[in-house]
């Protein structure tokens, strides 16, 4: 693959994508005259569909089509006009029946759950609130959150699933906000694990101030009494919650639902709700799925097919486990996610299983860092056991060869994911290699005649500005100059220095990307800043030249590569998300080495910044 255009995080991702489109493993159109629910027709060839996202079939279910064909009989192929005048009148009765499923008439569908996002964060976020999101919620989340920066409210990114963290930062913020929202996906939608639901509602009980948004798309209908999803089969629909859901997916009708835990929140959102009010409403078709949808989540029939799901599932699951396949994803998700570390096997494996009959969906960087590329695939009820054991099958037919083909082992996979517990064997043959690693959280620590002799031409040869700085910024965490200075050294077995630089775990704010507007703060003490825009962040030798490596040196690479674990292992400690540092540009051997390490290389001006 070419290098991607510098300075565009964009150019990286369009890159990713054209050599996928190349491939024709994505961008692709199916070519039946019908389909089945079960086989599609890509590129001349019918193939198993392992990418849908209908879990329970129900997108081919006879009362769903029938509800779609009566509703546009009766009301037209739209109904043009907005909900604030006149809404189509199985508006009324789709309502009805889906307050039966949540058992509360506190809802509003929605033409989407991004549509639902826009429509009720701005409104029941206020001036005076916090909020906290999983660095793994849902991009349709994500993107409603800069509005609310301009509304000055405090946002802030949780590590993944972490309730102890959690907790620390809403002890942090609870003193100076009226209310902290915690907005999460109920069932993630790459890696298919799951909130911790009962310790979020132990939160909520303790801390009064304590608001959930939570999104459960992937968690409706498969699960939960009446199909009503996975959060409410964990939890209860807790007085300071609002669930969002998909009417896609499972559900297989259209559009979303807001579910509300009051009849003022509710009014509020559907007086305010911008996009409520603007935005086009559902189709009749879409409509009249729902209702028909709805009748079978509140019949018997919604326990039979859950049954079924649930028997596939396992099925799936029984099969993996007698592979060497390295599954991330809970084994009780829908969604499963097979680690395979880089992009480049990512396609290759997509491309293998697509040759054999069957299509999947391949799960890469920007939905995941570059480094945990993989398979993702679902079950559902269309699938035959017939069909989930060819799949499997082939999966662990290809996986060791793919892996080879890119001089890749297992021991790469599962470092790659170390952070899903699941995968976090370490990778002995790094950790075995002939080499030291130093590492001082202090300059004063240092052997400073080593030091300054490595770094004699970059500032991090001027002791005095790196103890100034250790001064300014190691201290005051109400302003977040917490700073956690690492200096590292990297050496062979004679003590030759092979790689040095020095990290900085910070809170930064997103525009500090240069050394002039780094020294800037230090002048200043830093309180120019803007605290609210800032995340915590890891900063690798941004000062020109700081990076040092001895390329001379036969071990470089490896001695590089335990630096970046160094790093990273920070990186998951400090729930930060990118690492920076200067180099040459030009050097493409410097540049394919990081892509061989599967770190996704955003080119900004000087700088490289890597993303996990």
């Amino acid at each position: 693959m070419k290098k991607p255009a510098l300075n565009s995080r964009i150019s990286t991702i369009a890159h990713i994508v054209d050599e996928a489109i190349r491939l024709k493993i994505v961008h692709l159109y199916t070519e039946d005259n019908e389909v089945n629910g079960r086989e599609i027709t890509l590129n001349g060839q019918t193939i198993v569909n392992f990418g849908s996202g209908s879990y329970l079939g129900l997108e081919m279910h006879p009362s769903l089509k029938e509800g779609a064909i009566q509703a546009i009989q009766r009301y037209g192929t739209q109904f043009p006009s907005s909900r604030s005048y006149v809404s189509c009148g199985i508006y009324k009765e789709a309502e009805t029946y889906l307050g039966q499923i949540f058992g509360t008439k506190n809802l509003i569908i929605t033409p989407s759950t991004s549509i639902a996002h826009l429509s009720a964060l701005p409104v029941v976020v206020e001036p005076g609130d916090a909020l906290i999101y999983d660095q793994q919620a849902h991009y349709s989340m994500q993107f409603v959150f800069d509005s609310l920066r301009m509304k000055n409210i405090t946002i802030e990114v949780a590590r993944h699933n972490r309730m102890d963290i959690l907790e620390e930062m809403i002890n942090q913020l609870k003193e100076k906000h009226t209310r902290i929202w915690y907005a999460i996906d109920s069932v993630y939608s790459m890696f298919g694990d799951y909130a911790p639901l009962s310790e979020i509602e132990q939160l909520l009980d303790k801390y009064p101030q304590l608001h959930l948004y939570v999104d459960d798309a992937h968690g409706m209908s498969w699960m939960g009494e009446r199909g009503s999803g996975y959060a409410l089969s964990k939890m209860k629909h807790h007085q300071r919650m609002i669930l969002i859901t998909s009417l896609n997916k499972a559900f297989a009708a259209g559009g979303g639902v807001l579910v509300f835990p009051n009849e003022e929140m509710y009014k509020k959102v559907q007086l305010f709700g911008g996009h409520l009010m603007f935005s086009g409403p559902l189709r009749p078709g879409s409509l009249g799925a729902i209702v028909a949808s709805a009748k079978i989540h509140l019949s018997d029939e919604i326990n039979k097919l859950q049954r079924e799901f649930q028997e596939k599932l396992t099925y799936c699951n029984t099969l993996l486990q007698k592979t060497q396949l390295q599954v991330v994803s809970n084994p009780s998700s829908p969604i499963f996610f097979i680690g395979l570390g880089l992009i480049k096997s990512g396609f290759k494996m997509t491309k293998r299983l697509m040759d054999d009959g069957y299509y999947t969906n391949i799960g890469a960087f920007p939905a995941v860092p570059e480094s945990c590329t993989g398979i993702r695939f679902a079950i559902n009820n269309n699938l035959t056991f017939e069909d989930i054991k060819g799949f499997v099958d082939r999966m662990d037919y290809h996986f060791p060869l793919v892996l080879k083909e890119d001089n890749r082992t297992i021991a790469d996979v599962r470092r790659a994911f170390r952070r899903i517990k699941n995968l976090n064997a370490p990778n002995t043959a790094t950790e075995n290699a002939p080499l030291n690693v130093e590492h001082y959280s202090s300059i004063e620590a240092l052997d400073l005649e080593e030091w300054q002799a490595i770094h004699q031409d970059s500032m991090l040869g001027d002791f005095e500005k790196l103890r100034a700085m250790e001064v300014v910024f190691s201290v005051d965490k109400r302003k977040k100059k917490d700073w956690k200075f690492n200096y590292v050294n990297i050496k062979d077995q004679h003590g030759q220095i092979i790689v040095s630089a020095l990290y900085i775990t910070f809170w930064k704010n997103h525009e500090l990307f240069t050394s002039k507007d780094f020294w800037n703060l230090m002048d200043n003490n830093g309180e120019n800043a803007s605290i609210s825009a800032m995340n915590k962040s890891l900063l690798s030798s941004i000062l020109n030249k700081g990076l040092y490596i001895n390329r001379s040196h036969e071990l470089w690479k490896k001695a590089l590569v335990k630096l970046v674990e160094k790093a990273t292992a920070e990186n998951v400690e400090n729930r930060r998300h990118s690492l920076s540092f200067n180099a040459n540009l030009e050097d493409i051997e410097l540049f394919d080495f990081f892509k061989e390490q599967g770190l996704s290389t955003i080119l900004e001006g000087e700088k490289v910044n890597l993303l996990f």
